[in-house]
């Protein structure tokens, strides 16, 4: 449970930190280089099609929180403030993704790790959102 929660803490804190406009900024904004104990837990993988498409419609709802939390996280007086906020913000999407079919806090989080690394499922991945969005993607500017 600690390692899921943990896993999904840093998902969240790059989430808070993330524009509104959309996956491909995830990618230029996200830490170049994720702490060694997320390195063991996304190990190359293939991700099967459902995944992808369960990952995209988790994304929406922790984007979703996303928006909902940065004005308050920025509004945050003191760092304790901004601490339980983002503790609150945290919860919220591990419940988020939790709740999800098709998808587990961990796999949500080996896929945000590799779309990272890898341009082509990066693209995959903001296709399949643009489509659960029901919009079309448009390159981040």
């Amino acid at each position: 449970m600690n390692i899921k929660r943990y896993s999904l803490m840093a998902v969240a804190a790059i989430g808070l930190s993330l524009p509104a406009s959309g996956f491909a900024l995830a990618q230029e904004t996200a830490p170049a280089a994720p702490a060694p104990e997320m390195q063991q837990q996304a190990p190359a993988q293939d991700f099967s099609d459902e995944q992808l498409r369960s990952f995209a419609v988790a994304f929406l709802e922790v984007d979703q929180i996303n928006k909902q939390y940065t004005p308050r996280l920025q509004e945050a007086g003191t760092p304790e403030e901004q601490q339980a906020i983002q503790e609150e913000a945290s919860q919220e999407m591990v419940s988020a993704v939790e709740s999800s079919e098709g998808i587990s806090v961990q796999e949500y989080t080996s896929i945000m790790q590799a779309a990272q690394a890898d341009p082509a499922l990066a693209q995959t991945l903001t296709e399949y959102i643009g489509e659960a969005s029901g919009g079309e993607t448009t390159p981040a500017e």
